[in-house]
């Protein structure tokens, strides 16, 4: 909680009434910020990670792993979504409506 209230999605009160509650609006608090703080990179792998890089060493060329391609694709998909979704939209009714809207987008 207390990585939370440091990045700004909570605060913190104190006395009667007190513990944690949102910074901002539901809406404008994305997953993606929420996992960027508790977990840090949303990488699979090192090997892909914007924030906590680190090459491979049994990996000669990243451009041409496969492995690395596919990681990266599923880095990239997982930080879309996430970056996408808010607290509102998994708390509230539209989450059926962003469900069925992935299903179609995903390949």
């Amino acid at each position: 909680m207390l990585e939370l209230s440091h990045s700004g999605i909570l605060q913190s009160r104190k006395g009667k009434g007190d513990g944690y509650f949102l910074a901002r609006e539901p809406a404008r608090v994305t997953l993606g910020e929420i996992l960027r703080v508790v977990e840090g990179s949303l990488a699979p792998m090192p090997c892909v990670s914007k924030t906590a890089y680190l090459r491979r060493r049994e990996c000669r060329d990243e451009n041409s792993c496969g492995i690395h391609i596919v990681v990266k694709d599923a880095r990239d998909a997982t930080v879309r979504i996430v970056d996408s979704t808010t607290l509102a939209d998994v708390a509230g009714p539209r989450r059926e409506e962003r469900q069925r809207e992935r299903d179609f987008k995903v390949r």
